[in-house]
């Protein structure tokens, strides 16, 4: 057993299991050389108010599991960056900030469980979190840092909750596994590059309160499909650069949005993306920088009745084999009989 103590924390160390009782910050562990690495489980008491932004348990890579008490209000900065060996963590309901890079590189978390007090997801807070799989965003959190989550590349489901006002600048960059998002209806801004490189993406519904969208900020999804709510008046350009499976981009504002100043072009294939807008809008749009680009400007009507027309071509091939099944089983049943 090793003990030591800082002006307001004890801190005991027991068989890998460390034990910080006190009342006030952790500021940080203040140890005898070497230990981190001893350390394989750290429970932290009641009374303990922050977990600080000085790389407290940075490097502990014998590091698994981590109790924080609901005394503990904030995670500092890098507070648990490359605990290669932590697997899982949850955010009490009393901490409201997840501070800069605090759980980045921890390459065998898996589970995150983010208290609904949190408001602040900071920089590259769970950036290269390589095992993660699903995050709930609670209705708390206010703004996704940038870099949050980059690299989570076996990440399949977000949902973002409502009070998300900014989804940061490459929030999920290289999120190559992720296949469903859920956007809260209080996002403003998805910032650039904020869903690049997920490879997987096939839809996202971005709600009506989104009024910017930032520069490749769907760069190399598998988009086939995508709306742009009618408050949307600012996209960056190349947006959807490398989008090579878009076909249809559907624009609800009736004023062209702007493009960005610097980079007007689009990088994809705008001779096989059909652009669909208010049928009023369809002159302004062919006359608008960047948007005169596409080939094929239609109205949305005409997108809503082309679905339509799909959609009842399907139903009816599927009435049509469904008679026919029926026809030749009644047949086969009749031939039995006769037989």
């Amino acid at each position: 057993m090793v003990k030591w103590k800082s002006p307001l924390l004890t801190f005991m160390l027991k068989n890998g299991t460390l034990t910080i009782s006190g009342e006030g910050p952790l500021i940080h562990l203040n140890s005898p050389p070497d230990i981190k690495s001893l350390i394989t489980d750290v429970i932290i008491e009641e009374g303990v108010t922050s977990i600080g932004d000085v790389l407290v348990f940075y490097n502990c890579t014998n590091l698994k599991s981590v109790a924080i008490p609901n005394s503990v209000t904030s995670i500092g900065d890098a507070a648990f960056a490359k605990c290669i060996s932590l697997t899982s963590v949850t955010i009490p309901n009393s901490v409201t900030s997840i501070g800069i890079s605090a759980f980045e590189g921890c390459i065998k978390l898996a589970s995150v469980t983010i208290g609904n007090s949190v408001m602040t997801i900071g920089e590259r807070a769970f950036a290269d979190c390589h095992s993660l799989t699903s995050i709930t965003i609670p209705n708390s959190v206010i703004t996704i840092g940038d870099e949050a989550f980059r690299n989570c590349d076996r990440l399949t489901s977000v949902t973002i909750g409502n009070s998300v006002t900014t989804i940061g600048n490459e929030a999920f960059y290289g999120c190559s596994s992720l296949k469903s998002i859920t956007i809260g209806s209080s996002v403003t801004t998805i910032g650039a590059g904020a869903f690049a490189a997920c490879f997987s993406l096939r839809s996202i519904t971005i709600p009506n309160s989104v009024t910017n969208i930032g520069h490749r900020a769907f760069h190399m999804t598998s988009l086939t499909s995508i709306t742009i709510p009618g408050n949307v008046t600012s996209i960056g350009g190349s947006a959807f650069e490398d989008c090579t499976r878009l076909r249809s981009l559907i624009v609800q504002n009736p004023i062209p949005p702007v493009i960005d100043a610097v980079q007007t072009h689009w990088d994809i294939d705008t001779d096989k993306v059909c652009l669909y807008v208010p049928k009023s809008s369809i002159t302004a749009y062919r006359a608008a920088e960047g948007w005169n680009e596409f080939k094929c400007i239609r109205a949305i009507n005409h997108y809503v009745m082309v679905g339509v027309w799909i959609a009842l071509s399907i139903l009816a091939a599927v009435i049509f084999s469904t008679a026919i099944f029926v026809v030749i089983k009644k047949s086969r049943k009749t031939s039995v009989c006769n037989g």
